[in-house]
């Protein structure tokens, strides 16, 4: 989803920053660098259709895709729903949210999605990975902040995704997932 964290990076940050500066700035808090995007000039209208003829491109490829699946499912029609991480991780550390990938791409498809707490960290059960081979730099990453520690007790959740307007649907395929995994 590389290119779907780039639109919503882009649409974060079309006034350069300020409303998150003038936001810390009201509050006194200090500035958290993996909110503020480093202080740029405002985007035009040129680059602000620009991403978002990229976003409405994005839009039209995921929406193929998915229409796609109906040649793989059993029944001729697409799957109903994606369910999927909400985050790489149970809970955000400060400073440590290394990957938006999870969640980003929902936000910019517009899709209808919900979370669905499966269970909590077990530091017993849920041990960091010694053989862990990671797949890119963000996932080294992502991978080295886990702690069994910090985490044990804390919520493990799913999102359950489905398309754009399907709330009524995504709430229903939630609980049916809730309560095929609580009962």
């Amino acid at each position: 989803h590389e290119k779907l964290q780039d639109i919503c990076a882009k649409s974060w940050n079309y006034d350069g920053g300020a409303d998150a500066a003038k936001a810390f700035a009201l509050s006194g808090e200090e500035p958290r660098p993996n909110i503020m995007f480093e202080q740029s000039s405002q985007a035009n209208a040129t680059d602000i259709m620009r991403n978002q003829v990229n976003k409405r491109d994005a839009e039209k490829e995921y929406m193929e895709y998915w229409n796609s699946t109906s040649e793989l499912t059993g029944t001729g029609r697409p799957v109903d729903a994606i369910i999927s991480p909400l985050a790489p991780f149970t809970a955000a550390r400060p400073n440590k949210y290394t990957s938006y990938s999870y969640s980003v791409w929902v936000n910019v498809l517009d899709y209808s999605s919900a979370i669905v707490p499966v269970t909590k960290v077990d530091k017993n059960v849920d041990k960091a990975y010694t053989d862990y081979k990671p797949v890119s730099e963000t996932d080294e990453k992502t991978q080295a902040t886990y702690d069994p520690e910090i985490y044990d007790g804390a919520h493990v959740s799913l999102q359950v995704v489905c398309r754009r307007l399907e709330e009524e649907k995504v709430l229903a395929i939630s609980e049916y997932v809730y309560q095929a995994l609580h009962g």
